[in-house]
């Protein structure tokens, strides 16, 4: 229409080509020659084809280099960290083709490039050599498939989990949750350690030192028990200890063992209970875990002299209570359940305590068994077992300064569970018989002794339950027990 316009408005000589059509000026427009490269024509055609070609195989790259990557790679056996690098790789190869083909629909030639290459192969070797180095190392790393995704790795003291292995850095978490970006190169120059490079299983140790003139072999016992009876101690390979030296204050032994875990933090809590439940066992067989010390000998060059006072300078009231029963006493006043007894009443019920000694792998209660007695440990380690389906099943142990035998004691409820000692243990069994007497003499302790155990059985049942659903239960077991214990000893008005 401009073309007519203008042909209207102007005089056309007699010789004047015809007005073009509108589609010969597309295609003037079309194939017109923006510039020329070393002689070779660029069309705007050219162009426009070699731009869609390049966005179609920009499409294509990604959907191929992801089919290869997620369903091809993992069929061959490749990682998934490693199916992801690979992933990316193809994809820029494949981009890279499709370029250099959309380079040559646009008909430049790629001599033109010679320079230009050269000029970033000389800025790369000289600015961007620790970001090539990384690169590189990066490749390697995954090539060699020693570091992978979600590996416990130490480096240069650090340890953590590694969260991705990206082009120039890994990508590495710490227990505390700080997060580190570590240059795949120095993955490469320093040492690393991979504590899950093969499997899972780490050997660690505890160290532990004891008062000269303490029993050696006790000592080594008591440590390989403890070891054994965790539950996330290996058994094989088994638990090694070594007596290592004769310290300037000590006996040094280590305990060696190994934890299945990929878990820093489970290995720090593992010896924390393994030095928990020496502490506990050591105490009980009054093994005394030694402490730097200086022994000084004064040698004085006359003799001190002594006097045998009176035993009322002293202050002393002459009453001599057995140690034992004074022992028996501060051991039954940490027991939970006496809790609500006073000194007057421990006094009464320590000398009734019987005294029992128990060897390694005797039972002292079996499940089903009828009973009316409670035990607290003095010494040793037990193991407390319940039979299911024909097998045992281990479902807790104890230490020292605790109790078993509770509702036996109070309902003549029958044995729950299987307690059996797992080294040399010594006992105290407090029966029915001698509890009476307190019952009957002060019946508002059944109704403290029915809170204190409805709390220690649902404290158990809690694992299972919400703490409102704890809370409703505790006191219906209290109320319940309550009844038992005035039917079992006979008692009157302990609501």
């Amino acid at each position: 229409m401009l073309n007519a316009l203008l042909a209207q408005a102007s005089p056309q000589p007699a010789n004047a080509a015809a007005p073009l059509s509108i589609w010969d000026a597309f295609l003037q427009v079309w194939q017109y020659q923006i510039f020329d490269v070393d002689g070779q024509p660029i069309t705007l055609n050219k162009v426009v084809i070699g731009v869609l070609f390049l966005l179609v195989g920009v499409w294509v790259s990604r959907v191929l280099s992801g089919t290869i990557g997620r369903r091809i790679l993992p069929q061959v056996g490749v990682q998934s960290a490693s199916s992801v690098a690979f992933q990316r790789v193809i994809f820029y190869l494949l981009v890279s083709i499709f370029t250099l083909i959309a380079l040559r629909l646009v008909n430049v030639p790629l001599t033109v490039f010679t320079f230009l290459g050269g000029a970033l192969a000389i800025g790369i070797g000289f600015g961007a050599q620790n970001i090539v180095n990384n690169f590189i190392s990066g490749w390697i790393l995954l090539a060699e498939h020693k570091v992978s995704i979600g590996d416990l790795i130490e480096v240069e003291g650090k340890v953590g989990h590694v969260l991705s292995i990206g082009a120039r850095s890994t990508h590495v978490r710490r227990p505390d949750g700080i997060e580190m970006l570590i240059p795949n190169s120095l993955m490469l120059e320093r040492t690393v350690i991979n504590w899950t490079l093969t499997d899972t299983d780490i050997r660690t140790s505890v160290r532990i030192g004891v008062q000269y003139g303490s029993p050696v072999d006790t000592v080594i016992e008591l440590m390989k028990t403890t070891v054994v009876e965790h539950d996330k101690v290996l058994s094989k390979p088994e638990p090694i200890i070594v007596f290592e030296d004769f310290g300037d204050n000590a006996l040094i032994f280590d305990v060696y063992f190994w934890v299945r875990t990929n878990q820093e933090m489970t290995l720090r809590l593992v010896r924390s209970d393994v030095r928990q439940m020496l502490d506990h066992l050591f105490r009980s067989a009054d093994i005394v875990i030694a402490y730097p010390q200086r022994d000084l000998h004064w040698h004085a060059q006359d003799p001190i002299e002594v006097r045998m006072l009176p035993a009322d300078v002293g202050g002393h009231d002459g009453h001599s209570e057995p140690a034992s029963s004074k022992d028996l006493c501060n051991l039954l006043r940490d027991v939970d359940l006496f809790k609500s007894l006073n000194k007057d009443e421990l006094a009464e019920l320590a000398p009734h305590a019987t005294r029992q000694t128990y060897a390694a792998g005797e039972s002292i209660v079996r499940q089903g068994d009828t009973g009316s007695s409670l035990f607290v440990i003095d010494q040793g380690l037990l193991r407390v077992s319940v039979e299911e389906n024909g097998r045992s099943r281990k479902v807790a142990q104890l230490l020292p300064r605790q109790f078993f035998g509770e509702m036996s004691l109070l309902t003549g409820e029958a044995r729950s569970a299987t307690v059996s000692a797992v080294t040399r243990t010594i006992v105290y069994e407090i029966s029915s018989e001698m509890l009476a007497p307190i019952l009957t003499s002060r019946p508002e302790i059944a109704k403290q002794l029915s809170v204190a155990l409805a709390r220690r059985k649902a404290e158990i049942e809690s694992q299972t339950a919400s703490l409102k659903d704890t809370n409703a239960r505790q006191r219906t077991l209290a109320a319940d027990i309550r009844s038992r214990i005035s039917t079992f000893f006979r008692l009157t008005d302990i609501t």
